[in-house]
């Protein structure tokens, strides 16, 4: 379907629509996109560069089957959507020559194509999907009429199918600039945006946008490929005993037919191995070269601006350490084996497809796009919108957690940013943590982008499926929940509309199902995550609504500039922050291993006499396993009593256990002869099985004079008063 036709003197060019469906699918786009446009924003302009020589210029009418005539200069309707196929044809006349297209972005030039029709007749033509690319784009089209060299510039804007761009993307790129000065802007990109829809000044230095993560990833890339590589069968030469030659050829059988004699004498012969010299292994060569050569380069030109003087020492030294961490892996042997080439001519299989080469190409052109940022920028650039949306659904997280009470305490890990606005990322994870506080004693902390890695390093929670990193985690600390540290929340943002983001639900459920917690002292694992769920800018369906209530999954509509106020997403939020803990969990197996405290659950209060340092260093020092009564608690039985507290005489409370089983047996089969509290007695015990240590940040103490176990709740534990606590008499204990 043609949707848009210039008709120059020189040439004709068409841009038609190629999704599957045609007409019909592009009058869905149109009217979905159209209805989400406020106040007649929906249409724009098309520049043309050679008014004089227009002979006319068409466009897609819907009431009309065929493009119709317009007036170029007067305001008309968007034809350019984003993640939509298109191609463009570009037919000249006959005594046209040499025609190319030239665009600032490289991949936009090299993907026109040149044909001649009949062998007279040129034309160029390219098909292209905008993907996340919304704004502006413009391509030269040059030819020689003639003598005469001649450019013709075309622009066009392509919009976006989620939201209104007009109003929502200011919105996006302020919120992030609050937070993240300068991350909206990126590399040369086939679409781009005047300067006038950034807040904020921006003068004439250069941005070094580089993020740590990239280089620690292509560090990675390279040693799993130096520890897998991939082999190929080649020629080789080898030395062999002519009884061990076969089928030689015409000029090998005459030279051993001279050495007839010779039964040890020793041939030249091709043979056939597995080698690491090949082309996909001398691909990552150039790619460590090319890396080392620019990293070099811009290192000694940031270094003497005046910007890069300001740079920390931590991040200098850093820098250092990535150069010379890739310079070792140049010297390293597998690399001494390899050939150079000059250029990377084509692809292949095992470099778009196999492990670690996949991951270095991906890798080196991320960075290649930090480094034509800073070869110079034409025109501002904002980050593929997809990041951006995912970036400003954290900030609006942000602010839809505060409108709830709750007060920001701690932002860490945020990139800070110098004078003259150079950019610096001084964390390691590249993520962010926003600590809120509310008033009943709940803490919020809210990530983006945190690291689950198989190394269980986040508060003992880590992934059995290799490293993931959702989009957003939300982790709340309940008052009634003091040996729960978190509940966890994922949520995955998708620049998506709600009929293609379901498919993704899979994605969010594998997070909730890899993510674990792993106990420091016996290593039994645990499920981590309580709910999963998407953010989209699509439109709300309160279907979704039931999804939320029963399974904790479901899609979360977030579009900049709607209203929140009564939205799901902040009515879920309300649920998870205000609801007590032991509600939220009441139909969920237990987080972390751990049964849930309920504020009526009974503390026996296990005292020990400063003297006794066998027994303090046990249940101090040591994760206990075993503790010992004299006396038999009907409490236990009935599952009342839940928790021991250590108390150690004029010290306080630090430690509290879990009762995890009990026994009733004598006292020396409790501990093993060797053990330190092993004694000899045969008297009858009642021997608690406990577990899941907790510290408390400061000792609790019992008022009076305490010479043996008490007991209280994990009300009184829960709500100190000036660090004291309430007892219980045994009586009350049911």
């Amino acid at each position: 379907m043609d949707v848009l036709i210039i008709t120059h003197a020189d040439f004709v060019m068409t841009i038609s629509f190629k999704e599957e469906g045609g007409e019909k699918e592009f009058r869905k786009i149109y009217d979905c996109i159209k209805a989400k446009y406020k106040g007649g924003s929906f249409s724009t302009k098309y520049i043309f560069s050679d008014p004089d020589l227009l002979q006319e210029f068409s466009l897609c009418d819907l009431s009309e089957k065929l493009p119709v005539n317009k007036d170029i200069d007067r305001d008309n309707c968007p034809v350019l959507f984003e993640n939509k196929k298109y191609r463009i044809r570009i037919e000249f006349l006959a005594d046209i020559k040499r025609p190319y297209i030239f665009s600032r972005d490289k991949s936009l030039t090299d993907a026109f194509d040149y044909r001649m029709v009949g062998g007279i007749t040129p034309f160029l033509f390219t098909d292209i999907t905008f993907r996340n690319d919304i704004g502006y784009i413009d391509f030269n089209i040059n030819y020689t009429r003639g003598t005469i060299d001649k450019t013709v510039v075309f622009k066009a804007r392509v919009f976006s199918e989620k939201f209104d761009i007009d109003n929502g993307l200011p919105i996006i790129t302020r919120d992030i600039e609050l937070f993240y000065p300068r991350l909206i802007l990126d590399h040369i990109k086939k679409t781009y945006h005047h300067f006038d829809i950034v807040p904020g000044e921006y003068n004439n230095l250069t941005w070094w946008v580089i993020f740590e993560n990239t280089y620690k990833k292509l560090i990675t890339d390279f040693e799993f490929i130096i520890e897998k590589p991939h082999r190929k069968q080649g020629p080789y030469k080898v030395l062999k005993r002519r009884d061990k030659i076969y089928n030689p050829t015409a000029y090998l059988a005459e030279k051993i037919k001279r050495y007839a004699g010779e039964a040890d004498k020793y041939f030249l012969v091709w043979g056939q191995k597995d080698l690491e010299d090949n082309y996909e292994n001398q691909v990552v060569k150039f790619i460590l070269k090319d890396i080392l050569h620019k990293f070099k380069k811009i290192y000694e030109l940031v270094k003497g601006h005046s910007a890069g003087k300001r740079m920390t020492i931590d991040y200098k030294d850093q820098l250092d350490f990535v150069y010379g961490a890739l310079q070792s892996l140049l010297n390293h042997s597998f690399f001494q084996s390899v050939r150079d080439i000059n250029e990377i001519k084509r692809t292949s299989h095992v470099l778009t497809m196999r492990s670690g080469y996949a991951d270095l190409l991906r890798d080196w052109e991320k960075l290649n796009m930090g480094y034509k940022l800073f070869e110079g920028v034409l025109e501002l650039e904002l980050k593929d919108i997809a990041y951006l949306y995912q970036i400003w659904c954290f900030f609006g997280m942000i602010d839809l957690i505060k409108s709830l009470g709750g007060e920001i305490v701690e932002i860490v890990k945020v990139p800070f940013i110098l004078p003259d606005q150079f950019i610096l990322y001084p964390d390691k994870d590249m993520n962010s943590k926003i600590l809120f506080k509310f008033g009943d004693g709940t803490m919020v902390e809210l990530y983006h982008e945190l690291l689950y890695s198989d190394k269980f390093d986040k508060d003992n929670a880590g992934s059995l499926t290799g490293s993931v990193r959702p989009d957003i985690v939300l982790r709340v600390k309940k008052n009634d929940l003091q040996d729960t540290p978190f509940i966890t929340y994922l949520f995955d943002v998708k620049y998506k509309l709600d009929e293609s983001v379901k498919g993704d639900m899979r994605q969010v459920h594998h997070y909730r199902d890899a993510i674990h917690n792993k106990n420091q002292y016996t290593n039994l694992l645990s499920k981590e995550v309580k709910g999963a769920y998407i953010i989209h800018p699509g439109k709300e369906k309160p279907g979704n609504q039931r999804n939320l209530d029963l399974i904790d999954a479901g899609l979360f509509s977030f579009i900049p500039g709607e209203d929140m106020e009564n939205s799901m997403l902040r009515n879920h939020l309300a649920k998870i922050i205000y609801e007590g803990g032991i509600t939220l969990l009441k139909d969920v197996p237990p987080q972390k291993g751990k049964s849930y405290q309920s504020d009526e659950s009974f503390v026996l209060i296990h005292f020990i006499r400063k003297d006794n340092a066998a027994e303090i260093h046990y249940f101090e020092d040591t994760y206990a396993s075993l503790l010992c009564h004299k006396s038999f608690i009907r409490a236990v039985g009935n599952n009342s009593l839940r928790y021991v507290a250590i108390n150690i005489e004029g010290k306080g409370i630090k430690y509290m256990y879990e009762i995890l089983d009990y026994n009733w047996k004598s006292r020396r089969q409790v501990y093993p002869p060797d053990h330190e509290l092993f004694v000899d007695n045969g008297r009858k015990h009642l021997v608690l099985r406990i577990g899941n240590k907790k510290v408390f940040e400061e000792r609790l103490q019992i008022k009076g004079t305490v010479s043996s176990s008490r007991y209280t709740k994990m009300a009184y534990i829960n709500n100190p008063v000036n660090g004291f606590i309430k007892t219980v008499p045994k009586e009350k204990l049911s």
